[in-house]
């Protein structure tokens, strides 16, 4: 009785423990995302010292139960930990920069990723449902027996790792071998080099044999002047006949004869556009021809003697003569009017020559001197004395650079444009007239003794040219060079083939 009447003591009721577990995100990778490795919390059951029961509600929970329960959860986590990392493993691989893809090797990869993750999703299932469990309300009992103490117990779990070379996958450790990507060698394509395709030989072209071409008869006495037309189709000539002519220079048939002169004509020269012919005569007159008809079309008259040098200027706007007055008239070709007359010569002022720029006049006297003119002024810039010689012809070298002269005395000389000497090329007799080469590389003379000369400007006889049976009064080059024509006392024209 008196144990039954004791009082009982009242038990403190026992608190639920309730583990708290982060619930796992879900992640869905894509093959361009990169998963968010989010770390779970490892979950360590904490022991809280049981209070005394009370009388009147005394929980009893089962140790076992709640500790195969946290078992189960915690196991779930590291499952779920697990195949993240795997996911992880995986995703690094497909997302690593490769070079060159390898499609099938790609497709296994995201397998395999997939998998690690439905792996995860159970995992986090399971744990969620073990967490769930847990969290259950126990149910309570009334009970006046003594409670059973609850024992202390701390629980530790450690994961079993998966051997070297193998990774948990659905709970089994497996081999995962992921297939190598080939490493792509950046192998620099050959640069083709820039090698000029082979050209064949540029052929050498097969000298031209020099000498005679062919011979233009139809003058009836001996020629003073022969002169190529501008684009060296034509070849027009004076002569004592009093006449002037034209002929094709390729069959060498006369095309034209002109009259009108009162004597002998000295000198022919063409316009630069081929359009007119000019010549001067001992008539003291220059007449003006149309080159394609023949038609006289003016005469100019102004000198007081016989003219004998005559020449148009390159850009057609002048024409200059020389006279037995000793004096070189300048024309207008547009009015055809006297617009300078240059004085300075004291005989006869045999030939006349226009530098290329139209500026300067070179001119050749009897009276032993070569003189250069500024035509704009009127006046002289140089003189050169040739003495005893009296000059027989001048030119002017296409480049501008020279002038030259060929002398009574059986010489050419040359010298620079403002008088300074360059070379002096002997002959055996009179030099009638000098020609330079279209490219200014060598000069032709004609002289006395029948022959046709050429020679270079260091003074070197290259060539010389036979044929004529009368004294050279004339030579002149054709425009485009290798050719060369020739008039004589023989009263004929002579076609060459020359450098």
């Amino acid at each position: 009785t008196a144990t039954a009447n004791a009082p009982t003591p009242t038990p403190t009721p026992l608190p639920t423990e309730t583990p708290t577990a982060t619930p796992m995100p879900t992640d869905t990778p894509t093959p361009t995302d990169t998963p968010t490795d989010t770390p779970i919390p490892t979950e360590t059951p904490t022991e809280t010292p049981l209070p005394t029961p009370t009388p009147t509600e005394t929980p009893t929970p089962d140790a076992t139960a709640t500790a195969a329960i946290l078992e189960t959860s915690v196991a779930a986590t590291i499952a779920a930990r697990d195949a993240e990392a795997t996911a992880d493993a995986a995703t690094a691989t497909a997302n690593a920069p490769t070079p060159t893809p390898d499609l099938t090797a790609t497709a296994a990869v995201y397998a395999t990723i997939v998998a690690a993750t439905v792996d995860a999703r159970d995992a986090i299932a399971t744990s969620d449902a073990a967490t769930a469990t847990a969290n259950a309300p126990t149910p309570t009992s009334t009970n006046t027996a003594t409670p059973t103490p609850t024992p202390t117990a701390t629980a530790t779990f450690t994961p079993t790792p998966c051997p070297g070379g193998t990774v948990l996958l659905r709970g089994r450790c497996v081999t995962f071998t992921p297939t190598p990507t080939p490493t792509r060698t950046n192998t620099p394509r050959p640069v083709p080099t820039d090698t000029p395709t082979p050209r064949p030989p540029t052929p050498t072209p097969t000298p031209v044999p020099i000498g005679l071409i062919n011979t233009l008869t139809g003058h009836s006495a001996r020629i003073w002047s022969v002169q190529w037309s501008p684009d060296g189709r034509t070849l027009a000539s004076t002569s004592d006949d009093t006449s002037v002519r034209t002929w094709s220079a390729s069959s060498g048939a006369a095309e034209l004869t002109m009259w009108g002169h009162g004597g002998q004509v000295a000198s022919v020269t063409w316009s630069p556009d081929g359009r007119y012919l000019a010549s001067g005569s001992d008539d003291q007159t220059v007449r003006i021809w149309d080159a394609r008809s023949g038609e006289h079309l003016r005469t100019l008259q102004g000198h007081t003697d016989e003219v004998e040098g005559i020449a148009w200027s390159h850009d057609s706007r002048y024409l200059a003569t020389g006279s037995d007055d000793a004096s070189i008239r300048i024309w207008d070709t547009s009015s055809w009017s006297t617009v300078q007359t240059l004085w300075g010569h004291s005989d006869t002022v045999v030939e006349v020559a226009w530098s290329p720029d139209n500026r300067r006049l070179v001119s050749g006297s009897d009276d032993s001197t070569v003189r250069v003119w500024d035509v704009g002024s009127g006046q002289q810039v140089t003189s050169i004395s040739v003495a005893p010689a009296e000059v027989e012809g001048v030119a002017w070298s296409p480049n501008g650079q020279y002038i030259a002269a060929g002398m009574s005395q059986s010489f050419a000389q040359v010298w620079t444009a403002d008088g300074g000497f360059v070379v002096r090329m002997d002959h055996p007799k009179t030099l009638r007239s000098v020609a330079f080469s279209p490219d200014s590389r060598y000069l032709a003379t004609g002289c006395g003794d029948n022959n046709v000369r050429i020679w270079n400007l260091q003074g070197s006889l290259l060539h010389t040219l036979s044929g004529h049976t009368g004294a050279v009064r004339s030579v002149s080059y054709a425009p485009g060079g290798g050719r060369l024509a020739s008039g004589a006392e023989d009263a004929t024209i002579k076609l060459w083939s020359v450098p």
